[in-house]
């Protein structure tokens, strides 16, 4: 049986993996469209949504922790929210 990372015959690395995953289209288009975010910030939002931490969205984009923390306060300020938590919640009662 081949495994689920392999395609082809070339395993995928898991940074590739999310990586591609991530970058898929946008979830929501109300706050999280091209106009209120960066694209980055919305690669950003689309990890907080799936309950991904600040580490592993760091490394996943090979950035540091600081810069997804400061995409994130950007985020929660354009979307008029407070924590993650609530970020999530506003998603899950659309």
């Amino acid at each position: 049986m081949v495994p689920k990372n392999e395609i082809n015959g070339m395993a995928k690395s898991k940074k590739t993996e999310i990586a591609e995953f991530i970058t898929g289209p946008p979830i929501n288009k109300q706050p999280l469209s091209k106009e209120n975010l960066t694209k980055k910030e919305r690669i950003i939002a689309r990890c907080l949504l799936l309950g991904k931490c600040r580490s592993e969205i760091a490394k996943a984009l090979s950035v540091s922790e600081n810069t997804v923390k400061t995409h994130t306060k950007n985020i929660f300020k354009k979307t008029n929210v407070k924590n993650q938590k609530i970020f999530m919640i506003m998603f899950i009662a659309e």
